[in-house]
């Protein structure tokens, strides 16, 4: 076997892998191929103009359109590279996990805590939402949103020395956000799905999600494993 015949074939094996992985997450032949149909997902799109490269190329050798006895065209090193890293990408898609603020280093509050030192801790990180925790369980989340909305139906109210978190507690709820909304995805979820769950705008005023927090199965009432914002997922 020559080198071009190993890299034709090479190239097919792994084209033929992506196909199967793709049966595999229960995508199946319809008026389009398995490929076009991956191409035309969100998580898909990344690998779009790769795919379509590599499906046309696939097409063309496996006609056994030979020239004189002699392929068309033998596949580039960087093209059966390319195919394999979304082989590798099938087989194992990073989680959104793995991106997050993990839950031991997530900065958090309880209601007990005084507000202020909590506001210049998430001033000095940057952070724009921290969980609120009472006796270990998830109570809401405190935010900017949180101190402006106090502050639209309280005017006179200030924070002060003695402002506790559990001043802000009508606020706090996940649901009593009034311009943001928040997600809970399982520990599985991988980046791609993360994205598109905080694209979408969620409730009856179509808030978009301000933050992803991750927990074993998806549910609140569960210890948070990490949490991821837009932010994060822009900074890739």
């Amino acid at each position: 076997m020559t080198e071009a015949d190993y890299k034709i074939d090479e190239f097919m094996d792994l084209y033929k892998s992506v196909e199967e992985r793709l049966r595999e997450r229960g995508i199946k032949n319809g008026r389009s191929s398995i490929v076009m149909q991956f191409i035309s997902t969100p998580e898909g799109r990344q690998f779009k103009d790769t795919l379509n490269t590599c499906r046309e190329m696939r097409n063309i050798l496996s006609h056994n359109l030979d020239i004189d006895d002699e392929p068309p065209f033998v596949p580039s090193d960087a093209a059966i590279e390319s195919l394999r890293k979304v082989l590798n990408y099938l087989e194992a898609p990073p989680l959104a996990l793995s991106r997050a603020v993990s839950g031991r280093s997530l900065l958090y509050a309880r209601l007990s805590d005084k507000a202020k030192p909590i506001m210049n801790k998430m001033a000095k990180l940057g952070f724009s939402h921290i969980p609120v925790f009472d006796r270990g369980v998830l109570v809401g989340v405190f935010s900017i949103s949180t101190i402006f909305s106090k502050a639209l139906e309280k005017p006179e109210t200030l924070v002060d020395d003695n402002t506790k978190i559990s001043d802000f507690s009508s606020y706090l709820p996940i649901d009593n956000h009034v311009c943001e909304s928040f997600v809970f995805a399982p520990r599985n979820t991988t980046v791609i799905e993360a994205e598109t769950m905080l694209e979408n705008a969620s409730g009856p005023l179509h808030k978009r999600p301000a933050a992803l927090f991750i927990t074993h199965s998806g549910s609140p009432k569960e210890r948070i494993l990490g949490m991821l914002t837009p932010w994060d997922i822009l900074g890739e």
